[in-house]
């Protein structure tokens, strides 16, 4: 029996960068065997920092050690005949190809196009992670993070009013690119075990950032509160909620409920200012006069540090935590309780620890155990002795039982599948196919205790690509976002795609009728607080007893253990706590903080559907189910590498820096012509520096002393930023865009969500669908799931439940019971 969950899984990783870099080093924690393919030049990621005492050296860079342990690695010349022979004869056998850092056109020069590489493997599939995609007019355009930043409408959104724009630092938003392209992997490879075929995955960073910024967009625009930068300000929200300066640092406090605020008043003694009636009403403080607030607020947490802080939360029930410096987080007795760190041994560096991953599988737990390859390593072992692959080559799927655990599917189509049935192999696509496949997750069944935003995302995500997905909900509490009016097109979001039934665990036989839902099911998921589902007779070994293969997936805000586990809170939080927030800001001004998307629940989410996925690949092949832990702390965690990395190595506590970049430059957003109109704008190569010089009509900066090299130009990086704005400003943002995207220069407009739905690759790309009406005539947009599958596309089938509209489905029909059964059971308040 494998002791992890990906063993058997051939993975090749091309292109480098931190987006395919991190995709296969996820895939690598979990025992996927992954190639790494350098060109001679090595991954331009090996040029990065942290060094240690900031020598640059191929070999020990800390970045690339955090991004590329437990890797093999080769070099090969794909622009050569033989390079790239060798290249397809690692793919012949492989499973999965990851490829970052190339456009279409460099994709078709090569001969690296999917078409062509499926010829030599019909079962391969291939994730392509581009900033922008690879259909479209911007399929050929270069970009880095900032650009998916300014296109995905999250810059617009970070910052001070009428300063610049700001980008999210350390390379989040190709974590997340890197998140979802893995997820996807896994997505198509599980879609594979029944079509018997690959396909070629497309997934962009910007539609990730456009995903995620468009949730919350939805809330703005139901409160007609624009979406732009409010500085430390949540875009709308009950009081106080937002990102807070106290006697040591900063604080983040998210208010779900008015009564956070009547509990904060009365902490505080109940002042004398707290008799106007208008000052006890969160809504409006927080909607209209949130100024009013913050003047007698903020004066009271500049009084107490972040430790009297959290202890008042602890103590009060409050969601607010502290915001966290890196070495803070270092050595937190709560992380060091949960294992989350790991340490390999570098050939240069010594012992280097990093964090690991979110998610704690109970069969299956990831390792990091092994250090980063070296330029050309194993060339030897795979190019010359032809020891391509370590294990022997294994149908991964030969003994494994049907991924539907029973009952009929929709309405009333069958997917039952019999493990008697022609298995296809997974290696080539050879056998018979068992049958054609709509989406990828048909055939999978999803209980969903989600709430709010993390939990109802991951399932909806699945539910878009096919699992059929029951939402459980009782009408004496139902989902505030539900509930509140100006958050219902943000449920609608959240929960398309999936049926609607109520239970009230709370009455006698509530408990048992999830448990007759689970026997019949693939997953339960929630995102309760830690151990509210074991308290209420509903924890993983209550639900095995019923079925041994269950798949549960807990997601909360510090895990299930240690000592933080009664932590509550919402997305800042967790950004707080693990210290994000505290790094976004202007350089020597302090942070504003990264509240405006709810980053921590989106990172939460994906990360729990990459282990979901994982969890399901793992019982394909063996038939074992497990319990999934997640923790939005670690969630964050995970992806700080570079920073982490940097004090370990060098002892410096990184700084909100602004759009300040340690390797490339220019990077920065720049004004154009018109009133809060932007660009984004990124030189990564000298070829690109003296290209952007010769457009720009300065070509005489390319031998300018200030600027000549990279390091020349960081150490005038403001000089430059101020004369990049002059040229700017004579121009409009896709004007600026045209230009220099044209000499093969990154640059994009910063757009916000309503701009970006007329952008012409955004509306090419049908990133948003105008699909269903409701009751009363409103008609509905939604944002689609930002992953696209050649042969299993997702897609949004069914409009948002209305709340337990699948009542007569699920119960009568799924579950078989009868009619005098249902009407006793509603009578009883069990289904309410």
């Amino acid at each position: 029996m494998t002791d992890q969950a990906l063993n058997g899984l051939r993975v090749v990783e091309y292109g480098g960068g931190t987006a395919a870099g991190f995709a296969t080093r996820i895939l690598a924690d979990l025992g996927a065997e992954v190639i790494k393919v350098e060109s001679p030049a090595g991954d331009p990621i090996r040029k990065y920092g942290p060094f240690r005492a900031d020598r640059p050296d191929r070999e020990s860079s800390g970045y690339f050690t955090y991004l590329n342990a437990g890797k093999r690695g080769v070099t090969l010349d794909l622009l050569q005949e033989e390079g790239r022979a060798g290249f397809l004869e690692l793919l012949r056998e492989a499973d999965l190809l990851v490829e970052s850092g190339f456009t279409v056109a460099d994709l078709e020069a090569g001969k690296l196009a999917y078409p062509e590489l499926a010829q030599a493997n019909p079962g391969l599939v291939m994730v392509s992670i581009s900033p922008f995609g690879k259909t479209g007019p911007y399929r050929n355009f270069r970009g880095y993070g900032l650009s998916a930043s300014a296109l995905g409408s999250l810059s617009i959104v970070l910052g001070t009013p009428g300063k610049e724009p700001l980008s999210i630092p350390y390379e989040q938003c190709e974590f997340q690119a890197a998140l979802h392209g893995a997820s996807a992997a896994l997505t198509a490879l599980l879609a594979r075990r029944k079509t018997g075929h690959g396909q070629f995955v497309d997934v962009a960073a910007a539609e990730v950032m456009l995903y995620y910024c468009r949730g919350m967009f939805l809330v703005t625009r139901e409160a007609n509160v624009g979406w732009s930068r409010r500085g430390t300000r949540q875009q709308v929200s009950i009081y106080p909620t937002g990102f807070f300066p106290c006697k040591d640092g900063y604080f983040c406090i998210a208010s779900q409920s008015p009564k956070q605020w009547k509990k904060l008043i009365k902490i505080m003694g109940e002042p004398e200012w707290s008799k106007d009636e208008a000052m006890r009403n969160a809504m409006t403080l927080g909607i209209q006069t949130p100024d009013a607030g913050d003047a007698v607020f903020k004066p009271w947490l500049m009084s107490l540090t972040r430790k009297e802080l959290m202890e008042l939360a602890m103590e009060h029930d409050l969601t607010m935590g502290a915001v966290n410096r890196i070495d803070e987080i270092i050595n937190d007795p709560h992380f060091e309780a949960r294992k989350l760190w790991a340490v390999v041994e570098h050939s240069i560096l010594g012992q280097v620890k990093m964090p690991g991953m979110s998610y704690l599988l109970s069969e299956t737990p990831g390792r990091i155990e092994k250090t980063s390859p070296r330029l050309g390593e194993h060339n030897r072992e795979i190019l010359f002795e032809k020891n391509i692959w370590k294990s022997a080559p294994i149908d991964a799927f030969s003994n494994s039982s049907p991924p539907l655990m029973g009952g009929d599917r929709g309405e009333g189509e069958k997917n039952n599948i019999s493990s008697s049935s022609p298995q296809p192999s997974p290696l080539k696509g050879e056998g018979t196919p068992i049958y054609s496949l709509k989406r990828p997750l048909e055939g999978y069944r999803i209980i969903d205790f989600g709430w709010n935003w993390a939990g109802p995302m991951s399932a909806q995500i699945l539910a878009d690509m096919g699992a059929e997905v029951i939402k459980i909900e009782t009408s004496a509490r139902q989902d505030l976002m539900r509930l509140m009016g100006y958050l219902r097109h943000f449920f609608r979001q959240n929960n398309r795609n999936k049926l609607s039934i109520t239970i009230d665990i709370k009455q006698p036989g509530g408990v048992e009728l999830v448990k007759r839902l689970a026997s019949v099911s693939d997953v339960i998921l929630d995102n309760f607080s830690a151990g509210v589902m074991e308290r209420n007779g509903l924890g993983y070994q209550a639900l095995k007893e019923v079925n041994e293969k269950i798949i549960a997936i807990s997601m909360s805000m510090a895990g299930q253990s240690g000592p933080l586990s009664g932590m509550k809170g919402f997305a800042s939080i967790a950004t707080g706590y693990a210290g994000l927030e505290g790094l976004i800001g202007y350089r020597g001004e302090g942070a504003t903080g990264l509240m405006s998307i709810g980053y921590g629940d989106t990172n939460m989410a994906i990360q729990g559907v990459f282990a979901t996925l994982a969890a399901l690949y793992y019982r394909e092949k063996t038939g074992r189910g497990q319990f999934i832990d997640v923790s939005q702390i670690e969630g964050v965690m995970a992806l700080m590498g570079k920073p982490i990395l940097d004090f370990l190595l060098n002892g410096r506590v990184a700084e909100a820096m602004g759009n300040f970049h340690p390797d490339l430059v220019p990077h920065g957003i720049y004004p154009t012509k018109g009133e809060d109109q932007w660009v984004s704008i990124a030189v990564g190569t000298e070829p690109e520096w003296e290209a952007f010089c010769r457009v720009i009509g300065h070509p005489e900066w390319i031998k300018d002393e200030r600027f000549k090299k990279t390091r020349y130009r960081l150490q005038n990086s403001r000089d430059l930023d101020g004369l990049i704005s002059e040229w700017t400003r004579g121009y409009t943002n896709y004007e600026v865009m045209n230009l220099l995207q044209g000499a093969g220069v990154a640059a994009m407009p910063v757009l916000g969500v309503e701009d970006g739905d007329a952008d012409p690759h955004l509306v090419f790309r049908k990133i948003k669908e105008t699909w269903a009406k409701t009751d009363e005539g409103e008609e509905v947009s939604h944002y689609t799931t930002p992953w696209k599958l050649s042969e299993t596309p997702g897609g949004i089938d069914r409009f948002t439940p209305k709340i337990g509209e699948h009542n007569e489905y699920v119960f009568k029909k799924l579950l078989k019971m009868s009619d005098n059964e249902f009407k006793e059971l509603v009578e009883k308040k069990v289904i309410t």
